[in-house]
């Protein structure tokens, strides 16, 4: 790579690192294409050379993020599971390793399918559901599906 191509380079992660940072301080919507140039020391034309849209800026690195996450898990050893996983890109049962490995790269790109896994869940049976971590948003979505389902909160903060 010559200087000119890494010099470009540097600048597009540069503005991508920005906004990332931004966006995760204050949220995508709150962020502007001009507030990510200036904080990037950049023309706003130049964040548009390298990313034609604000969402481009978002999904530029996720994209590089989900290459990666995609060799590690080709090298990672996956066993046939003794119990189907559910996978949320689908809202399908899968017990194919290959299956497996392929859903988990996609939930990083694809639609998070929560409502239609939970139905598929109680679809197959499951009556008892338990949500880890603090909070009780996913609790309270799931008594919109089902009433009667037991959803209990697990959560080891204070």
């Amino acid at each position: 790579m010559g200087l000119r191509e890494l010099k470009k380079e540097q600048t597009r992660q540069l503005i991508a690192d920005t906004a990332w940072r931004l966006f995760g301080d204050r949220g995508f919507e709150q962020v502007s294409v001009a507030e990510v140039a200036r904080e990037a020391q950049v023309a706003e034309a130049t964040v548009y050379n390298y990313f034609a849209t604000k969402e481009d800026l978002f999904f530029w690195r996720l994209e590089a993020f989900g290459t990666r996450l995609a060799e590690a898990v080709a090298k990672a050893t996956i066993a046939k599971p003794r119990i189907p996983v559910l996978s949320n890109v689908d809202a399908k049962s899968h017990d194919s390793p290959e299956e497996i490995r392929r859903n988990l790269v996609r939930q990083v790109v694809s639609p998070v399918l929560w409502e239609d896994s939970m139905r598929a869940m109680l679809g197959q049976g499951v009556d008892e559901f338990y949500e880890v971590g603090p909070g009780r948003v996913l609790r309270g979505l799931m008594k919109r599906i089902d009433r009667k389902a037991a959803c209990h909160t697990v959560n080891d903060s204070p």
